[in-house]
């Protein structure tokens, strides 16, 4: 099956399989509410209030939160958030409900009731020592008691930004949605893993550099985003806290450097925009130099402003170039414009609301996220397609040379049932040892045959005559030579490159077709050199 109907067809069933599990979002049942607006709130700007003096703050210090969202931004500013359960709304319907705060990357909440008991979440502690370390968003579960009015403080401080939702929820929809949110990230882990290895694949079957621009970027944008939205601090560094609060904008650098390159060498940036290939390197540069710094304990928000500004101005000025290019270029840059117009009008939304001009919403924020595995999809194919359009060309120009020399008045054949069979050995002489033709993995018969000004059934009578051999035979007999060459002089190439490098599809056509023609297989033949 053609491998952009393999590709697209996974995308699409996972797709729907990823959209079937995400999280209930608040509202859609009766067991979540949305608190945010009956919180009060201070700001301490120096971050020196404690709990005990907080408590005895005066009322009228206290401000109304009085949005579905806090909308605190990217301020260092410590923030104290106080919850009155008399003044929510069925609080007391349960015996116990969680109080969940609606943004991953928060460094640090601290809760502290009426009696001074402290409970911590957020990526400034080992998830470990969580209240509720097997929670996805920092959660605090808060025992309601006999129904008697209860006064919570929690204190805030991170240096994300801080515009979030606060959810309370029942047992039942906090484990429901606990178990949706752990499904969608095993999908969208598992897609976006498949993705990689397939680009793995092709690039060890066509040695297209394009392709491992791809992987880079593929796995850079997987990583920033498991960072930031999935479970990477629950599986891969759950007491690495100080890495937590780095990796994210760390990955992103990466995957802006990566983006880069990828799109200057798919849309030809360097043949037909030779300035804005130069700037796509500059930007590359520059975003390489950040990853070290973001290492640094540099304010966050720098780096959150570097990117967000280049996302801002590289998104939409691919997507116009892509439109400028489609007449000069090949069916890959539809494709692309495709993939990239996804990014276009979701990512510019979910940038917005990182620059504080949208307020928090489920579309901004996670939009991008849902359409991240249609967009790379859109990607490969436009790698793919480029690749494969370059394998025509050679054939074509295969075909103009071979016809130009079938068209010299020295080698013209007389009928076809009258070939010239010494010229027709000759170029495929020249196709073989000057052009290698035998290497393109795809080649047929056909092909061939019209290389040479022949048609499939002159081409097969003429190698059975005076080679003995069918077309197959012929041309694996080539590839094994080159193959033996290869395993005695590059021994930095395992079996499965060398089985690519010389035309075959799969390694077990090559180790059955290469142990036939010698009698060994290719593993054995190369310690006889080593």
């Amino acid at each position: 099956m053609h491998p952009i109907r393999i590709a697209s067809r996974f995308a699409f069933f996972s797709h729907l399989l990823f959209a079937a599990n995400l999280p209930v979002f608040a509202g859609e049942d009766s067991g979540t509410q949305n608190v945010t607006g009956n919180l009060d709130y201070i700001e301490d700007a120096a971050g020196q209030l404690t709990w005990e003096k907080i408590s005895k703050v005066p009322e009228t210090s206290w401000q109304k939160i009085g949005k579905e969202a806090t909308r605190f931004s990217f301020s260092r500013s410590v923030f104290w958030l106080r919850i009155n359960s008399q003044i929510i709304e069925d609080f007391g319907r349960f015996r116990t409900v969680y109080l969940v705060f609606e943004w991953k990357a928060l460094d640090s909440l601290e809760l502290f009731s009426a009696d001074g008991q402290r409970l911590i979440a957020g990526d400034a502690f080992p998830k470990s020592q969580w209240s509720l370390p097997e929670a996805h968003f920092p959660a605090f579960r808060l025992d309601t008691g006999n129904g008697a009015q209860k006064v919570f403080y929690i204190r805030l401080e991170s240096a994300s930004i801080k515009n979030f939702p606060v959810l309370l929820k029942s047992e039942t929809t906090y484990l429901r949605d606990l178990k949706h949110e752990v499904t969608t990230i095993f999908v969208y882990s598992t897609v976006t893993l498949i993705l990689i290895l397939f680009a793995v694949f092709m690039y060890a079957l066509s040695r297209d550099f394009n392709f491992l621009i791809y992987i880079g970027y593929l796995l850079s944008i997987a990583l920033a985003f498991d960072t930031t939205f999935g479970n990477a601090f629950d599986v891969f560094w759950p007491n690495a806290t100080w890495w937590q609060n780095r990796a994210g904008f760390t990955f992103i650098g990466a995957q802006i450097m990566f983006s880069m390159l990828f799109v200057s060498r798919l849309l030809d940036f360097p043949r037909y925009l030779p300035r804005a290939d130069v700037i796509c390197k500059i930007v590359a540069a520059t975003c390489a130099l950040s990853l070290p710094l973001s290492l640094l304990n540099l304010p966050v928000v720098w780096f959150s402003a570097l990117y967000s500004y280049i996302y801002l101005l590289s998104i939409p000025a691919f997507f116009i170039i892509g439109i400028m290019l489609i007449k000069k270029s090949g069916p890959h840059v539809r494709l692309f414009i495709v993939g990239w117009g996804l990014i276009f009008f979701f990512g510019i939304f979910h940038i917005l609301y990182l620059r504080n001009v949208l307020p928090f919403s489920y579309f901004s924020v996670y939009a991008t996220i849902l359409v991240l595995p249609v967009d790379i999809l859109f990607f490969f194919m436009s790698v793919w397609e480029k690749q494969h359009a370059a394998d025509r060309e050679r054939l074509r120009l295969l075909d103009e040379k071979m016809g130009a020399l079938a068209q010299s008045p020295k080698y013209q054949k007389s009928s076809l049932s009258d070939i010239n069979t010494k010229q027709v050995l000759e170029n495929l002489e020249i196709l073989l040892h000057e052009e290698k033709i035998y290497l393109i993995e795809d080649l047929r018969l056909p092909d061939l045959a019209k290389a040479l000004q022949l048609n499939r059934t002159q081409l097969s009578e003429l190698l059975n005559s005076h080679f003995g051999m069918t077309f197959p035979q012929f041309i694996n007999r080539f590839r094994i030579e080159e193959a033996r060459r290869l395993l005695q002089t590059e021994h930095e190439k395992n079996i499965l490159e060398i089985a690519f490098a010389t035309g075959f599809g799969s390694k077990a056509a090559f180790s059955a077709e290469f142990k036939r023609a010698t009698g060994k297989t290719a593993s054995e033949y190369r310690m006889d050199f080593s």
